[in-house]
């Protein structure tokens, strides 16, 4: 039961795509491989041994036959596409029906798509093309959105800023307020889901995610984060 040189690389190497009859020899191979490590630990035990020798000759290990193993897709399955979204001739999703909303969470996965991640810019760190020229970077554009749909995507989360200022007063961000309405209306008008996600808020910065950068690479006075024991914070 010993592993050749040969099968041991071959454990380790990754399958590609969904070969699963690969994926099972691989799978026996490193059985076979774990039960001559085992092996080798228990040789002067008998007991032991005894035990591993019912387990090396157990027929359900032995078993080669890959069709166990194949994924049958469910012919039930039904995918969510916004109306009016383009899709390329080589995709595979081809339906174009649009359920109740309620339907993408209660049911099967059928959210497809992208997070795009945006932050507040800080023109003395990111320069003015890190992230571009606006307010909030990096820039997303209508065509951006279109292309994703597409692409046969029906879903956008956005990970950016939050509505209200990160320090006092708090108060509302007006310029957050508006960019986020226009990623909005871009992403409705390319027929996209959204998922808001607020990376931000009173008492709590972006740069809370890289904290060990503080004093390296950015600056510590952006590193905000006492919304965790600050009661104002908390209650803004």
């Amino acid at each position: 039961m010993v592993a050749s040189q040969r099968e041991t690389e071959i454990l380790y190497q990754p399958t590609s795509g969904l070969n699963m009859e690969q994926v099972y020899i691989n799978m026996d191979l490193i059985m076979r491989n774990i039960k001559f490590q085992i092996s080798i630990r228990v040789l002067d035990n008998p007991i032991l041994l005894f035990i591993l020798i019912g387990i090396i000759i157990n027929p359900g290990c032995e078993n080669n036959n890959p069709s166990r193993y194949v994924f049958t897709p469910d012919d039930n399955l039904q995918i969510i596409i916004p109306q009016g979204t383009q899709i390329p001739a080589n995709s595979e999703h081809t339906s174009n029906s649009l359920l109740d909303k309620w339907d993408l969470w209660n049911k099967t996965t059928q959210l497809r798509g992208a997070n795009i991640w945006q932050r507040i810019v800080i023109p003395d760190l990111d320069g003015e093309e890190f992230l571009g020229s606006d307010y909030i970077g990096p820039p997303y554009t209508q065509e951006d959105f279109n292309q994703l749909a597409a692409l046969g995507a029906n879903y956008v989360n956005i990970s950016g800023p939050g509505l209200f200022t990160e320090e006092p007063p708090y108060q509302l961000d007006i310029q957050a307020q508006k960019h986020l309405d226009q990623l909005l209306d871009m992403i409705l008008n390319a027929d996209l889901f959204a998922v808001i996600t607020f990376r931000t808020g009173p008492g709590r910065s972006d740069f809370t995610f890289y904290r060990d950068g503080a004093g390296d690479w950015f600056e510590p006075d952006l590193l905000r984060e006492w919304v965790w024991t600050d009661q104002t914070a908390q209650d803004a």
